[in-house]
């Protein structure tokens, strides 16, 4: 027969093993969630393709100043800038609110530079302000902080090298985020759906070629945070963070808010 101590000792140890359970199942719980929050967040997008693809087909009349097409469009699947296509026109598609941002594409630094390598005499300003050093599981190290822009960091110089040169490439920068690489999958129109109360109220076709003329018309500026650099009224550049402190949350990401885009030349229709 155990003696009390003994007792003691084993009902500590099942507590601690209970414990460890119990964290185990809510780190998992929360996995799950995010497992479903992100599948959910597809479906809405894709459930917005399908319904601009046919909006597109049943509308070709009204659409043609744009499209200059009367084809068939079908959905894209896969990871391009490309949501909806025929064998001539790509058009992008987003949902969006008044107001809100919208990740429009993401890189790590160093192939943000790869592809513009103009930009390499910043890079270690965008890599401070984006990239914590990993652990030894590869994950961000959030112990750490990144070098925010401001002047307790970095020389009034400096600063403006970083500004100077983002502004002379902006139109590099501006094409490469919304065009992407991929020649096959460049969109020619980029499309909004907008809500308010959960029901769509607008749709609105822009050629992309103005909306990165009209982003284009304002010049880089970092924000007070040290932490974002804007380009006028609708888009802007930071660190992507989240991600369950993933590597990929270093990402240099790149957003849209599409109900500040204020561009004459469009079609737009109320649901």
């Amino acid at each position: 027969m155990l003696c009390l101590k003994e007792s003691i000792k084993l009902l500590e140890d099942r507590i601690k093993e209970l414990e460890f359970e119990i964290n185990k199942l809510k780190i998992e719980n929360k996995e799950l969630k995010k497992s479903i929050t992100a599948s959910q967040t597809a479906k809405h997008g894709y459930s917005e393709e399908v319904f601009v693809k046919d909006y597109i087909n049943k509308n070709k009349d009204k659409l043609n100043i744009f499209l200059k097409d009367q084809s068939d469009f079908d959905c894209v699947l896969g990871n391009t800038k490309t949501d909806i296509a025929n064998e001539t026109i790509n058009i992008q598609v987003k949902k969006y609110k008044d107001g809100q941002f919208g990740q429009v594409d993401r890189h790590y630094v160093d192939d943000l530079i790869n592809n513009i390598p103009e930009l390499k005499p910043i890079k270690k300003y965008l890599k401070n302000m984006c990239e914590l050093p990993l652990n030894k599981e590869g994950t961000c190290n959030k112990t750490k902080l990144v070098i925010k822009l401001n002047k307790n960091n970095y020389k009034e110089d400096e600063l403006k090298i970083l500004i100077d040169t983002l502004n002379k490439y902006k139109k590099k920068i501006v094409r490469h985020v919304l065009y992407g690489s991929n020649e096959k999958y460049k969109p020619y129109i980029l499309c909004g759906v907008k809500y308010k109360d959960g029901n769509r109220t607008t749709i609105i076709f822009y050629k992309m070629k103005d909306v990165i003329n009209y982003i284009c018309k304002s010049n880089f500026i970092i924000r007070l945070s040290g932490t974002v650099i804007q380009l006028g009224d609708a888009f802007t550049m930071q660190r992507k963070g989240g991600d369950g402190g993933k590597k990929s949350a270093n990402n240099l990401q790149f957003k849209l808010i599409f109900s500040k885009l204020d561009i004459d030349n469009k079609i737009q229709f109320n649901m």
